[in-house]
């Protein structure tokens, strides 16, 4: 944490982090020492949407942007970024989007948010049978 710290005062480039960062606990301590600008919070590998909820309104009181980290679930971030008012942006990797019943979709550079209730996360029966593991 030290290090990010020292870049964030020693560069004239904003400090994104949250990859690699799994609890609320340590987004605090990075958000307090100053050593992040931009949250880049992920549902998956934080204890789940409601730590990610946390982790987002900690970065608000600290008046931080919320970019996050999509990985392999955009699925689940689209929903939250639209609930989240310091949530600006989010990342886009379509790599796995054909495997959902409703594949978050980005149109004329933003989200198209999905009509059906739920995470859209519901995966296409035929899927599983074809990227199972034997």
């Amino acid at each position: 944490m030290f290090n990010h710290r020292k870049l964030a005062d020693e560069l004239n480039v904003p400090i994104a982090l949250g990859e690699h960062v799994y609890t609320k606990y340590a987004f605090r301590d990075y958000i307090q020492q100053g050593a992040v600008e931009y949250v880049q919070a992920d549902v998956t590998r934080l204890a789940g949407v409601t730590e990610w909820l946390q982790v987002a309104a900690l970065a608000h009181a600290y008046d931080l942007p919320v970019c996050p980290h999509v990985g392999d679930m955009g699925q689940i971030h689209q929903h939250l970024v639209a609930a989240t008012p310091n949530a600006i942006m989010l990342e886009y990797i379509p790599w796995i989007r054909h495997i959902f019943e409703e594949p978050a979709t980005v149109k004329n550079g933003y989200y198209v948010l999905p009509e059906m209730p739920g995470a859209s996360t519901t995966i296409i029966q035929r899927y599983f049978d074809e990227y199972r593991v034997k």
